[in-house]
């Protein structure tokens, strides 16, 4: 059904500023695997249509904006971590048919923040996404007292976020008249800052 090629690729709704074939370019080239990547742009009243031809022509993908949660329905064994979660960024699809799902967002979160203490910290999200979901997990990892999740529309998210035990999670409508007062980190997992769309805030 496939060729010894590795096709592998990026699935979101708008990939124009993706730097992601650029950036895996060269860790395939580095691994020395036999591979390409490409884009795979799939509007949203696509998805369902499109997404199984793509898991079933492709050795893997990695998903971005507005997929994470919704490419869930499509796997097969889903990692630990990316279930805790409930997004996934990484797709493996093994030549028997299984489609494995992780979250490497978390890793490169916390990386990201690596020798910086957060325990006790209040931290606040811009945003509700797949990506918030793993900072928010990885958020809670690392100690943090509490988190606020910033987002437009506070009836739509507040009960569809990743369920925490160790600090206190709270949803609030963003607006420019925010108190900043007692942010210990600002985290954006928006679009905002990709060239795609701006926040109107009230």
């Amino acid at each position: 059904m496939r060729d010894e090629k590795l096709a592998l690729g990026i699935l979101g709704s708008t990939l124009k500023h993706s730097l992601s074939p650029q950036i895996q370019a060269e860790a395939i080239k580095f691994a020395g695997l036999d591979a390409e990547y490409e884009k795979y742009e799939v509007l949203e009243e696509n998805f369902e249509d499109e997404i199984r031809p793509l898991l079933t022509n492709l050795h893997g993908l990695n998903v971005t904006i507005p997929y994470k949660e919704r490419v869930l329905n499509y796997i097969n064994k889903v990692d630990k971590l990316a279930k805790r979660i409930g997004a996934v960024n990484t797709i493996k699809v093994n030549r028997g048919g299984l489609i494995e799902g992780y979250n490497t967002d978390y890793y490169g979160f916390q990386e990201s923040l690596k020798g910086i203490d957060l325990k006790g910290k209040n931290a606040t999200i811009l945003g509700s996404g797949g990506a918030a979901r793993a900072v928010i997990i990885a958020l809670e990892d690392m100690g943090v007292a509490k988190i606020d999740v910033r987002v437009r529309n506070v009836d739509k998210v507040v009960n569809n976020l990743p369920r925490v035990d160790n600090c206190e999670l709270n949803v609030n409508l963003f607006n420019r008249e925010s108190d900043t007062s007692e942010i210990d980190i600002l985290i954006n997992a928006t679009p905002v800052g990709q060239g795609r769309l701006e926040l109107n805030c009230k």
